[in-house]
Order: structure tokens, then C-alpha cells, then sequence
């Protein structure tokens, strides 16, 4: 009995929790294991007392739907986002590896080794979004994953803002698209 209610404790509609990967002021990022398929996702849960923030969910919910335009391979893949009174979460593609901010910090050496497979993908991902219509406007090495084998992930869709069109620009830039 004591083993099942834990069990519940770690579970979330049909996803065992398995570990907290980062956590910021609004969200938690969790390893995940769907229950059936055994699939492996990362999962951004809110914190309940950001739930309470109508702007604070308008945000996981804009990343969400920007994360869900985007299929390329240095781009986090979006799997779904659940918003309820009781829990709002997004799943993602789990891609475990240290974020660059940390990667640099451990190994400096493995950063400059991959430095060049860092900035193609970076580069390729960014000009994808570009392309798609998309500006990230929160690069940093936060929002950048690398691998020991040079694989890049950007994450943090929650800044994105569609790309200012022709007369946007003459006339000053899409300044009502920024939401932060």
C-alpha cells in the first residue's frame, strides 16, 4: 500500500517521474517514463504557485505551440502540452546532457574539441527557426545542450516572437510581438 501511494506520488496522467534534470523559478524540468511505452521524455512542469500566474501559463502554453512548429534535429522536439487546474506541463524530446553554461564549467577542453560542431548546429537550428518565421531571443549557453558527441539541442521556446515582415520593419520592428 505504502509502495502504490508513492508510486502516485511520482506519477503525473501516465508518466513516472523519474528525476528533476533543472529547475527555475516557474518550472521544473523532469526525466520521464511513460508508463505503457516505457518512452523516456523530458517533462516542464509548473510549479503551483506559477500556475496561479494567467501570464505565467500563457507562456508555457506560447512555448508549447512554438516548439510544435519546429522539427529539425538541433531544435528540442515538442511531444504535447497538458494544461488543467491541477497540473500543466509540457513534454519534450529527452535529451540528456549537461546544458553549455555547465558543460563549460566541467570540461572547457570538450567544449573547444566540439566548439565547431557547436556553432554549426546552433547555427543550423537558429537559421531553421529563421526560416519558419521564428526569432529565439534568449540564446545563451542556459538554453543550449551539447553532448560528448557534439550534438546540439537549443531549448526555451517561451521568448520566441514571429519575425518582423516588410512593413513591420520600415515601421520599427514588431515591437507588439514581444511578450517578456
Amino acid at each position: 500500500m505504502a509502495d502504490e501511494q508513492q508510486q502516485q506520488q511520482n506519477k503525473i496522467d501516465d508518466y513516472l517521474l523519474i528525476s528533476v534534470i533543472g529547475s527555475g523559478k516557474t518550472a521544473q524540468i523532469w526525466e520521464v517514463m511513460h508508463e505503457q511505452s516505457g518512452q523516456m521524455f523530458a517533462m516542464k512542469l509548473m510549479l503551483p504557485e506559477a500556475m496561479a500566474n494567467a501570464e505565467e501559463k500563457a507562456f508555457l502554453k506560447h512555448e508549447a505551440k512554438v516548439a510544435e512548429q519546429l522539427e529539425h534535429p538541433n531544435l528540442i522536439r515538442a511531444h504535447g502540452l497538458v494544461m488543467r487546474k491541477t497540473e500543466c506541463y509540457f513534454l519534450m524530446e529527452l535529451f540528456k546532457t549537461p546544458n553549455l553554461k555547465q558543460f563549460i564549467f566541467a570540461d572547457r577542453a570538450g567544449v573547444h574539441e566540439r566548439f565547431r560542431k557547436l556553432v554549426e548546429g546552433s547555427c543550423a537550428g537558429l537559421g531553421y527557426m529563421h526560416d519558419k518565421g521564428w526569432v529565439h531571443k534568449d540564446i545563451k549557453p542556459d538554453n543550449i545542450l551539447l553532448n560528448r558527441a557534439g550534438e546540439v539541442r537549443i531549448i526555451d521556446f517561451s521568448l520566441a516572437v514571429r519575425k518582423a515582415g516588410g512593413l513591420a520593419m520600415l515601421m520599427g520592428g514588431n515591437k507588439k510581438a514581444a511578450i517578456r
